[in-house]
């Protein structure tokens, strides 16, 4: 399986799925067509890497920076998961 983690345009996935003789495994980035365009070109696997993590981040930051601003709580409030989807979501029991 070779990673190409820089590879945008729909017409560089093709060429290059056809160039390799083997798995091919992207990187998610902006401009990608979704999972199932890709699976169509031929990509074999996707990896998201660190993003979930990043995008946790930039979520954090928008809380603080509310937070400072205005003293609003509204991002974090906007998205925020109930303790019973926490503990689900961890495999833990509600109460």
């Amino acid at each position: 399986m070779r990673l190409r983690p820089r590879c945008r345009h729909r017409r560089h996935d093709r060429s290059l799925v056809q160039a390799i003789r083997g798995p091919v495994s992207l990187y998610a980035l902006e401009g990608l067509p979704g999972v199932a365009g890709l699976e169509r070109l031929g990509v074999a696997h996707v990896s998201v890497g660190s993003g979930p993590y990043q995008a946790c981040l930039a979520l954090l930051e928008e809380i603080a920076q509310s937070l400072f601003r205005d003293g609003s709580f509204a991002p974090m409030l906007k998205r925020q998961l109930t303790y019973a989807e926490v503990q689900k979501l961890v495999g833990g029991q509600t109460a």
